[in-house]
């Protein structure tokens, strides 16, 4: 799935991708069922964030504005190649109501820069 890299113009257009269904997020997994559909926008955010910014092993985290039981932590593992493509393991945690959901994850960057889950 997509997760759109632009911030400012267009978003409107890169979250229409982002949205497009449960697979256009970058979440994956279990991640995807346990959180609402603005949970999951505010979690694709922080992962999008981590992604672009944080140096390896740097965790950002989030917590729902909606519900404060539920809250999240991304943590960019390592930077790789993958042919011309730079990619990025990364972990992601959440919890939710004392249950912790924790799953791993690769991402690349296509070739307008966007994060592909792969």
């Amino acid at each position: 799935g997509y997760l759109g890299s632009k911030v400012g113009d267009g978003v409107t257009k890169d979250l229409s991708v982002i949205l497009g269904g449960a697979a256009g997020y970058i979440l994956g997994g279990k991640i995807v069922q346990i959180l609402n559909d603005n949970e999951k926008e505010e979690f694709n955010n922080v992962i999008e964030e981590s992604l672009n910014n944080n140096p390896d092993n740097s965790s950002e985290l989030w917590t729902s504005s909606e519900n404060e039981k539920i809250s999240g932590q991304v943590t960019p593992l390592n930077n790789f190649k993958q042919g011309n493509k730079s990619c990025r393991d990364f972990k992601k945690i959440i919890k939710k109501n004392d249950e912790i959901f924790e799953e791993e994850s690769t991402a690349c960057r296509d070739k307008d820069g966007n994060w592909i889950l792969i």
